[in-house]
């Protein structure tokens, strides 16, 4: 959410050049929100600020940054995106704070009809961050459980035990040979670049003979989604390698906002011809529609900004389109400014 009506909002634009403009909006700055480039003709220029001088920026206390899954910025009249033009902001402790809170809610709720389908002794989550899926899978008795993530994750912060977490670049093949009862891998896919999706569908297929996988639609928004795919083109990947969908827990938490409308929307449960032995997942697949796999929560439909995410729109695009909402709310701020004396 943004800062309270009357808080001081820095409006960065970046461009292709690392030139920064800026827009400053009334009172004491709360939160930094960051967009694409406008015309340079229609937004003030901040003197002296620099890539350096926002990045510190961001780091001060009480500082918010207006990720772009931010949607509360109604009363500031514009609309906002992020795009790879704008500044790196890493995955940082309030990322993973947020992220956590969710995934645990989720969890809690997924994790016990997913073992009734799949009673797994062993599971290994590529993605998971901090681990909160694995601990909860734990606590329902789960033996074997190991995390794969970034460097970037906090090891003193993990909600599994060090040992159970292996640091490594998702880009690059997950270094774990051993094979899992089940497999996890939880809206990561399109935090990774295009050309690696299928050596990452490959990896996990290599890892277990059933997949839980769940990855962002395009425009569904989030920090860092490079590569946005519909939930078809996921299950093309996987039936290269023998994986057929079972889509079981969708329908039934669909309505379940506790669950995580995402997952509801995108957890789909991959199924090798090994696994097939099963007779509740051979019947869950087939029970699946797979003309069907395509969907869109209502509630994220009701959410969408169809800019709120710039690596999805074409920059020349956005850009067209962005001007006008932001010309309007600094040309009234700048009139009631002159109107105050």
């Amino acid at each position: 959410m943004l800062g309270p009506v009357g808080s001081k909002v820095l409006l960065v634009h970046v461009d292709r050049d690392s030139r920064i403009l800026a827009g400053v909006l009334p009172s004491q700055l709360h939160t930094v929100v960051l967009a694409p480039v406008v015309d340079e003709h229609d937004l003030p220029v901040l003197e002296g600020l620099t890539l350096d001088a926002v990045q510190a920026i961001l780091q001060e206390p009480g500082v918010v940054i207006a990720r772009d899954d931010d949607r509360d910025a109604g009363h500031l009249g514009w609309q906002y995106a992020r795009t790879r033009h704008t500044l790196n902001v890493p995955y940082d402790a309030a990322f993973f704070e947020a992220v956590d809170a969710g995934s645990r809610n989720a969890a809690e709720r997924l994790a016990p009809a997913l073992l009734e389908l799949v009673p797994a002794r062993s599971v290994i989550d590529v993605g998971g961050g901090r681990g909160v899926w694995l601990s909860v899978l734990k606590e329902l008795g789960v033996e074997r459980v190991l995390g794969v993530d970034g460097a970037y994750v906090d090891r003193s912060r993990l909600a599994i035990a060090p040992e159970e977490f292996i640091a490594s670049d998702l880009e690059q093949p997950v270094p774990v040979q051993e094979r899992f009862d089940l497999a996890i891998s939880l809206e990561t896919a399109e935090h990774l670049t295009k050309g690696r999706a299928e050596s990452f569908v490959a990896d996990l297929c290599r890892l277990a003979p059933v997949v839980f996988f769940s990855a962002a639609i395009p425009y569904q928004g989030g920090t860092h989604h490079i590569n946005e795919r519909l939930q078809s083109y996921w299950a093309g990947l996987f039936r290269q390698h023998g994986y057929r969908p079972a889509d079981a827990l969708r329908k039934r938490f669909w309505t379940d906002l506790d669950a995580g409308v995402v997952y509801s929307q995108n957890a789909l449960i991959y199924v090798s011809e090994e696994a097939m032995a099963s007779p509740a997942l051979r019947a869950a697949v087939e029970a699946t529609n797979e003309e069907m796999l395509d969907v869109v929560h209502p509630h994220v439909f009701m959410t969408h900004d169809p800019l709120s995410n710039g690596d999805q729109v074409e920059f020349v695009r956005y850009v067209r389109a962005a001007p006008f909402v932001v010309r309007r709310s600094l040309a009234r701020w700048y009139h009631r400014q002159r109107s105050k004396g």
